[in-house]
């Protein structure tokens, strides 16, 4: 517990054995300001009168302090008061915020939406992820390793090799087209250009129908090994916070140019196999100029939204629900800048501090 009431004010604790009132219980507390956990209050009797209080860190701490104080431990009451908790951040007028670190079941999860929902507008998950997101692995839609099947791998067959539509390579041939032209003119002594570019994001992907708000071109698919599928009983908006630092997708693709030399080859037999290398003479050699377009990857926030199967059965393939886990490894979602979410959140209120 951050605050008490000491002189009819809320305030942190300033030295160790200070005493103050619980802003909640009224019971007396005491400053415990060491130099290991960070500076609270702990109540003389030594249980705290909130059940769902839990040990918090430097992470708790972090986050509290991107919101105003006095949004910061407010308590939320039931109708007649027989009920009671200390919210991490209450929105004014909006929902709470509860920053989750340690494990939690998917039963606690039920009650306290159930408790927020009722008296507080609603709640919005934000899970320290610093230990589980170091293994999660993000690609493209299109750039997965291939199923394995009986040992081997078919290189015809990745992940999600099925949600594409034809119009997704047209898109590829206009943009390597297009380059090309530029490119003319900036090498005039080149007669080739090879532009490589990431296939865009444009598939046909079914939604079910509590998705339908979310365009499937935005989201990214991540694979979660050892799920931890408390969350997927969650209905409110969750967000893991990834504690990696990296641009956000607003940044413009980082583009990479290399001119490389090819030979030309003529075949030396008219029966000419294209695996054997004495079947062709080289003719000559010309230059091409690589494009390679990637886009940096994105940490920070990941706003979870649904999960996907591995689209092993074409129609099987659509994004679900948070509910499905039981489906596939792979959930998806949108990461985020902590600055943007926290300027939605506070937007949410109608005051911008």
């Amino acid at each position: 517990m951050l605050f008490a009431i000491v002189d009819d004010e809320r305030k942190r604790p300033e030295h160790t054995g200070q005493r103050g009132e619980c802003p909640g219980c009224g019971g007396e507390v005491l400053g415990k300001c060491g130099e290991i956990n960070i500076h609270h209050w702990a109540h003389l009797s030594g249980e705290d009168c909130d059940p769902w209080s839990e040990p918090e860190g430097e992470w708790h701490l972090a986050w509290k302090n991107m919101f105003p104080k006095e949004w910061q431990e407010q308590y939320i009451k039931s109708t007649f008061g027989s009920e009671k908790h200390r919210a991490d951040i209450k929105i004014p007028g909006g929902p709470v915020i509860e920053l989750q670190s340690s494990s939690i079941s998917n039963e606690e999860i039920k009650k306290r939406e159930k408790f927020y929902n009722k008296f507080s507008n609603g709640i919005i998950w934000i899970v320290n992820g610093e230990e589980f997101t170091s293994r999660w692995e993000t690609n493209a839609w299109d750039s997965w390793p291939n199923i394995k099947k009986k040992g081997r791998y078919y290189s015809r067959d990745h992940v999600f090799s099925r949600i594409y539509s034809d119009a997704s390579y047209e898109a590829t041939k206009e943009i390597q087209r297009e380059k090309a032209f530029e490119l003319i003119f900036e090498y005039p002594d080149i007669n080739r250009f090879k532009v490589c570019c990431d296939r865009p994001t444009y598939f046909t992907l079914e939604k079910d129908e509590s998705l339908d708000d979310n365009n499937s071109c935005d989201l990214t698919p991540v694979q979660w090994p050892h799920t931890r599928k408390c969350w997927a009983y969650a209905q409110a908006p969750v967000f893991f916070d990834t504690g990696i630092e990296r641009c956000d997708d607003e940044v413009p693709p980082v583009v990479k140019q290399e001119i490389k030399t090819e030979k030309v080859l003529k075949r030396n037999r008219p029966n000419a196999d294209i695996r054997i290398p004495y079947h062709w003479d080289v003719a000559g050699e010309y230059e091409w100029v690589e494009i390679d377009y990637f886009q940096p990857e994105v940490s920070g926030l990941f706003e979870w939204i649904g999960t996907v199967n591995n689209g092993k059965h074409s129609k099987d393939t659509m994004i679900n629900g948070r509910d499905k886990l039981n489906l596939p490894k792979y959930i998806v979602g949108k990461f985020h800048e902590e600055w943007s979410i926290v300027d939605k959140l506070m937007e949410m209120s109608g005051e911008i501090a």
